[in-house]
């Protein structure tokens, strides 16, 4: 009931579930980001961070919302394991093609000149 007026409505449920997700989706960024390795663009690099924090929070909280819901059809151990294996495995490619510039080797655009 109080998810349905969430997402339903403005007020005071609403706001404590915008605070709940962002306080989450914040957590993951900082988690993420202190993951970041040298040399990678930040704009990209938040840009992605946001959106991993958002789909994972999005992921943990759908787990837990279908358990609460139909416990004996989800297994939520087993769900959550399979989801940190495969952010795990994927991890890495949240900066994979993020990487600055060399600032060592001038760009075409520099070398075309005025």
């Amino acid at each position: 009931m109080a998810l349905t007026e969430a997402m339903t409505s403005t007020g005071a449920v609403q706001n404590q579930y915008r605070e709940l997700f962002a306080r989450h989706r914040r957590n993951l960024e900082d988690w993420v980001r202190a993951q970041r390795p040298e040399g990678i663009d930040p704009e990209t690099a938040s840009k992605r961070e946001r959106a991993f924090a958002a789909a994972f929070t999005g992921t943990l909280f759908g787990i837990h919302i279908q358990t609460l819901v139909d416990r004996d059809s989800v297994d939520f151990d087993e769900a959550l394991q399979l989801v940190a294996t495969a952010f795990g495995r994927n991890f890495r490619n949240n900066w994979e093609d993020a990487q600055c510039a060399d600032p060592a080797r001038p760009g075409e655009d520099e070398l075309a000149g005025p």
